[in-house]
């Protein structure tokens, strides 16, 4: 399963959506080298991120697959979507 979400914000609204998912998920985790800023909960498999523009948010959920095989395909759809932009 994959759900994407899309939005043109500006970088506060990202910034208060960020620290809303650090206060619920300590184990939230910096993802380096993607967009202006982005951060992956293992727990929800949900990737968060902010580039040009936009918050991004990309759940993929695998069946059978684990939390950085999750991370993987949400990083590529991210790329993906980013370079399109």
């Amino acid at each position: 399963t994959v759900d994407i979400h899309l939005d043109e914000v500006e970088r506060a609204v990202y910034d208060t959506r960020l620290d809303s998912m650090k206060a619920v998920d300590e184990a939230i985790q910096a993802v380096p080298n993607l967009a202006d800023d982005a951060w992956w909960s293992a727990e929800t498999k949900e990737l968060v991120l902010y580039g040009k523009g936009y918050m991004f948010s990309v759940l993929v959920d695998i069946a059978q697959a684990g939390s950085e095989d999750c991370l993987v395909a949400a990083r590529q759809l991210a790329a993906l979507l980013l370079e399109k932009l």
